[in-house]
Order: structure tokens, then C-alpha cells, then sequence
């Protein structure tokens, strides 16, 4: 009798720690369906840090130029280049702006990088502009920059 009730409390055990090993520690596969949601908040973010390490004064981010980015995003996603911009287009008297494009990066951070490579777009980010705006989409990113 002391051997059955020993071979079921050892049954019960058994049965047991698989039941709560199956559950509790079953493998799943984890498949990733979302993609990646490229976000222009993290864009301007970056450029005020980058301002920041540089100990330049942090943007303002303008209406004015936040329309000119719109407006630029909308063209550059027809017409990829620089054409459309200029500052007598957009600018009332006295007013200097700059702008830089980036189209196929995966991240915020890669833009920037690529920005900061290239002589031209490095210009416009240490020119001493004190406004600034993002707008981003479709994977297509516009800065605008500038003093008024």
C-alpha cells in the first residue's frame, strides 16, 4: 500500500511539473509584424542635442517655417531635389533660411549622420539659425531653417 500511494504521489508530481512546465515555460515563437514608425519629434530632438553638445542656444521651432517644411515635403515627394526652395520664395525682407532634405534613411539618427556628412547640409546645421522646423513622411525628411 506505502509503494501505491508513493507511485501516485509521485505520478501526481510528475504530471504536475509538466502541466506548470508546459504552461509557465513554453516556447513561443515571436514574429515582429509592426515596422518601424519614423518620428519627427525624434528628429528635432536630436537636433537640439546636437545643439546642445556643440553649446549652441536650441531652436525655436516656428510656424512660418513649419508651413515652408509642409510645403516643401509635399514638392520634394514629386520632384526629389532643392529646386523649389529658395529664400525670396518664402521669405519676407530680411529673412534667411536654409534647408535640408533626407530620403530613404531607416532612422532619425541616421539622418542626421548623413546631414552632418555631407559639407553642404553640415553648413546649414552650424549656421547660427535661430528657428527651425521638421516635418517628415513617407520616408522623406525636410529641415527648415532660418533668422527673420
Amino acid at each position: 500500500m506505502k509503494i501505491l500511494i508513493i507511485l501516485l504521489l509521485f505520478l501526481n508530481l510528475f504530471a504536475s511539473s509538466l502541466l506548470l512546465k508546459s504552461y509557465f515555460i513554453k516556447p513561443q515563437k515571436v514574429s515582429i509584424t509592426t515596422s518601424y514608425k519614423f518620428d519627427e519629434k525624434q528628429v528635432k530632438y536630436l537636433l537640439q542635442k546636437r545643439q546642445l553638445s556643440l553649446k549652441n542656444p536650441l531652436y525655436i521651432e516656428s510656424q512660418f517655417l513649419c508651413d515652408v517644411a509642409s510645403i516643401r515635403l509635399e514638392e520634394v515627394q514629386k520632384n526629389w531635389s532643392h529646386d523649389g526652395f529658395s529664400a525670396n520664395r518664402f521669405c519676407p525682407k530680411d529673412c534667411t533660411i536654409g534647408e535640408n532634405l533626407a530620403h530613404g534613411y531607416s532612422t532619425e539618427s541616421l539622418v542626421i549622420k548623413a546631414w552632418e556628412n555631407s559639407p553642404s547640409h553640415l553648413y546649414q546645421l552650424n549656421y547660427p539659425y535661430k528657428y527651425f522646423c521638421v516635418k517628415a513622411k513617407n520616408n522623406y525628411t525636410v529641415l527648415t531653417l532660418g533668422n527673420y
